[in-house]
């Protein structure tokens, strides 16, 4: 077993260590920097509330108090405590494996999937959505046509942010007009028909670039680089606040909108899965809950029982007589 008390273990190097591991390991750079924030709440936590500095010295009741600091102290959400502890539990059964903790405590910690939260999705009406994608056409501001095309692959595609952003040229087929579709988070690779909204946005960009070398991201940026993570964010909520709409919108909430709508057509769930790259299907249920138009639906299946049940009584009422 390694020396953990060589100073070469405590929380900072044990967090280091992990964190190196998931870059070599090719995890997204958003689930790493989402991590180092996590751990990094967790080792002040420690030493600071506990001080305690060697990550082997945590013990079940430490990281019962953790969590319950992370609900009544900071104030976060279900989902955000619960995606703040699984993150712990990746990091102590990484440690667990090379023997460098004797005992993973994170394994009686109960934590949840963050589809298990059951939280309200926001999603946008269609006159909302259609409000939005018309605002870079209002606008024509530096980049509109990249914006529209992004947003409407946003709007149609239902894609992730990173699913976007790492496209390249040769993943757009011209002439069979689809697109293929790199599922970093899913590792899940699919070709997606595009609609001709979407096709035309794509054209009407693309007759622009200077270049078309296959290996270029679909959509650059100002220095010809992949477009960052940051102007992507900034760009939606540049048109949002200029629609006017007063909602809490993301880049996600397009994906959220879509996935609704695919559930009120009465797509299938295993159907639905296959487009938007989903591997569980219980991700699926906090679309499933009741959507307006799943719920006016079954009321007026249930208004129809209803009238035709009256109708019967009628029938039978006159048949007596």
């Amino acid at each position: 077993m390694e020396d953990i008390t060589n100073g070469e273990n405590d929380n900072k190097k044990a967090i280091e260590r992990y964190i190196n591991n998931m870059v070599r390991t090719n995890q997204s750079k958003n689930t790493i920097t989402a991590y180092k924030t996590d751990y990094e709440i967790f080792k002040n936590y420690m030493e600071t509330e506990k001080d305690i500095e060697y990550i082997q010295d945590v013990d079940e009741d430490t990281l019962f108090d953790y969590r319950d600091y992370l609900y009544d102290v900071k104030g976060y959400k279900i989902a955000t405590v619960n995606r703040k502890l699984n993150a712990l539990k990746s990091l102590f059964a990484y440690l667990e494996n090379l023997r460098i903790i004797n005992v993973n405590y994170m394994r009686v910690i109960p934590t949840k999937r963050p589809f298990e939260d059951k939280e309200k999705v926001e999603i946008l009406e269609s006159d909302e959505l259609d409000k939005i994608l018309s605002m870079p056409y209002e606008l024509k501001d530096d980049n509109w046509k990249r914006s529209a095309a992004i947003l409407y692959i946003l709007a149609f595609l239902g894609l992730r942010r990173e699913e976007i952003l790492n496209l390249k040229i040769k993943d757009l087929d011209m002439v069979n007009k689809t697109l293929y579709v790199r599922r970093s988070k899913t590792k899940v690779h699919d070709l997606l028909p595009l609609n001709e909204r979407v096709f035309i946005s794509l054209m009407n960009y693309l007759k622009d670039r200077d270049s078309l070398d296959p290996d270029d991201y679909l959509f650059k940026g100002d220095r010809g680089k992949r477009v960052s993570d940051a102007a992507f964010s900034k760009m939606v909520k540049k048109y949002v606040v200029a629609s006017g709409i007063d909602k809490d919108i993301t880049a996600y909430t397009f994906r959220h909108t879509f996935i609704t709508n695919l559930v009120e057509e009465g797509l299938s769930q295993a159907d639905i899965m296959k487009w938007t790259g989903h591997k569980d299907i219980r991700v699926l249920d906090v679309y499933t809950q009741g959507t307006p138009t799943i719920k006016n639906r079954v009321m007026e299946n249930s208004f129809k029982t209803h009238k035709q049940n009256k109708i019967n009584k009628l029938i039978n009422d006159l048949n007596e007589k």
